[in-house]
């Protein structure tokens, strides 16, 4: 997976960070104000928290997010995203980019007010995402909060057919081939949070994560879990 992420930053890390902005840089930075904007109301954030990015790749929340809190740290698996971060995020201070070689995060325990995993869980394999729960349960304050998206509604413990048509109707306007989406079961994030230390805080389908003029709802965009650490 190293590999594919460390390709796609070389080919266009636009468009690998975020498929709605259909290489679009405006498109790009709007989308990623507004979901700057949500994750500032929605977690409560201020000049004072401690914010992790989990998978944050080239930065793309973190340019607008991270001069609003204390201090912001990038977290990823791939080099090649993390030199577009750099590049993106330079004069920025309180910004620490992490290169993750194995499933450990090289900071210290209760260190984070919250965690967020935008478009990320959807591309992990299960071992994979069962062993960073409890990692970023260990990171977070008590009654630190976790926001993640999935690539499930909620409420699904399988993808709809709808879904996948959508999906494959947005690769073929980008020319891409089919991928699959949407492998990770409901089932398995509950049995994460009630196995890592965490209480469900909220859940829906309205996070902000495809620009609202495309024709069609986006599958596998909106929907996230918002969790808080137990004391």
């Amino acid at each position: 997976m190293t590999e594919l992420w460390d390709a796609n930053a070389l080919h266009d890390p636009i468009t690998s960070c975020d498929l709605f902005c259909f290489h679009n840089q405006g498109l790009f930075e709007e989308d990623a104000r507004r979901i700057t904007a949500y994750l500032v109301k929605n977690l409560k954030l201020d000049a004072n928290s401690h914010v992790l990015d989990l998978g944050g790749g080239m930065g793309r929340i973190a340019k607008y997010l991270a001069p609003q809190v204390a201090q912001y740290t990038l977290a990823d698996i791939s080099l090649e995203m993390l030199k577009q971060a750099q590049i993106r995020l330079k004069g920025i201070a309180h910004v620490r980019l992490i290169h993750l070689k194995r499933p450990v995060i090289p900071c210290e325990p209760g260190s984070f007010d919250c965690c967020i995993a935008v478009d990320l869980f959807q591309h992990l394999p299960q071992p994979t995402l069962r062993e960073y729960f409890p990692i970023v349960t260990s990171l977070l304050k008590p009654n630190g909060q976790f926001l993640f998206t999935t690539g499930l509604e909620p409420q699904n413990s399988q993808p709809k057919e709808s879904d996948l048509k959508n999906a494959d109707r947005l690769l073929g306007l980008l020319g891409l081939k089919t991928l699959p989406f949407g492998l990770l079961s409901t089932p398995l994030f509950e049995e994460l949070i009630n196995s890592s230390g965490y209480r469900l805080a909220e859940r829906g389908k309205d996070f902000p994560g495809c620009l609202p003029f495309l024709p069609f709802q986006i599958p596998f965009t909106g929907y996230f879990y918002r969790l808080r650490r137990l004391n």
